[in-house]
């Protein structure tokens, strides 16, 4: 008899630890379906999201509120430049919300970051209209002119939504649009403001980098795009960067290896491979312009 109670307690015992076990992501949900929590803290993990967002994101799946949860996971998912999470936690949260026009606006800059340029200028507008401050609306409108070229129209919105808090992701858009310009000192303050909010971020980091070479400071530079290769081993731009940086400075033992590292990641006619081949075999008596685009941080991985 006592061995059937303690067998019974066990698995009491199991099933209470199985229920607490399951995440509290699992546990909220909206008027509409479940809220994907779990899959979202998994790709903001993928994406080297600081834990911060996570556990912020966490904490509001568990208190239940669609509402609440929607704004959270979806300003997680947008400073990740995950669009279709962002989009599919605001589609699924309720269709009366308090703050109904501050998601519209993260509707906005998720549309904006698909591409969806005339649908996100839209919604922010719409979004504007009764929300005069809404910091997702303003961004949406920087990212679309920075799509279209319009890096001045692209820095009034940028510096709107970081007035309006949108924080980092404004300051990103706001180095961009000086990197384009040409004004390469205050837009690297920018992208470092966003590496004091992620570490972890590859494209400020390597964007400031680019700064730091376009400003000749050669050491920093270096160190900016060893930093981005640290975060994304795969950085291809970064690596072709490295490799003109260092043979421009005289380091031709470092350049061939930065040059033998970028060879494993793209095929062999790959322009920017025969380029270096070229520069480093001494083919070719200048230096390559080290593939700066009109948008200057488009090189980047993933376009933000």
């Amino acid at each position: 008899m006592k061995e059937l109670v303690k067998r019974v307690l066990r698995r009491g015992a199991v099933a209470i630890a199985t229920a607490f076990a399951i995440s509290a992501c699992h546990r909220a949900k909206s008027a509409q379906k479940p809220i994907e929590c779990e899959s979202l803290v998994r790709a903001l993990t993928a994406a080297k999201q600081p834990g911060t967002a996570i556990n912020t994101v966490r904490s509001s799946a568990r208190a239940a509120d669609g509402c609440r949860y929607a704004e959270v996971a979806g300003r997680a998912a947008l400073d990740a430049d995950l669009p279709p999470f962002a989009q599919r936690v605001l589609g699924a949260s309720p269709t009366k919300c308090a703050r109904a026009q501050l998601l519209l606006g993260e509707r906005a800059e998720a549309l904006a970051r698909a591409g969806k340029s005339d649908e996100a200028e839209a919604a922010a507008k719409l979004a504007l209209k009764t929300n005069p401050t809404n910091p997702y609306a303003e961004l949406a409108l920087s990212r679309v002119a920075y799509d279209r070229n319009q890096m001045t129209v692209c820095a009034e919105h940028g510096e709107a939504a970081l007035k309006f808090g949108r924080g980092a992701e404004a300051e990103r858009l706001l180095g961009r649009s000086l990197l384009a310009r040409g004004q390469f000192e205050a837009a690297e303050a920018h992208f470092k403001k966003v590496l004091e909010a992620n570490p972890n971020d590859a494209e400020a980091a390597f964007s400031a980098a680019v700064c730091d070479d376009r400003l000749g400071h050669y050491y920093l530079a270096r160190e900016g795009f060893l930093q981005t290769l640290r975060i994304d081993p795969k950085h291809q731009q970064a690596r072709f960067y490295l490799a003109v940086l260092t043979h421009q400075a005289g380091f031709d033992a470092e350049a061939q290896h930065h040059l033998a590292k970028f060879a494993e990641v793209v095929p062999k006619d790959d322009p920017q491979r025969l380029q270096l081949e070229q520069l480093l075999n001494g083919a070719d008596g200048g230096a390559p312009d080290a593939g700066l685009r009109p948008h200057g941080a488009d090189s980047a991985p993933g376009k933000r």
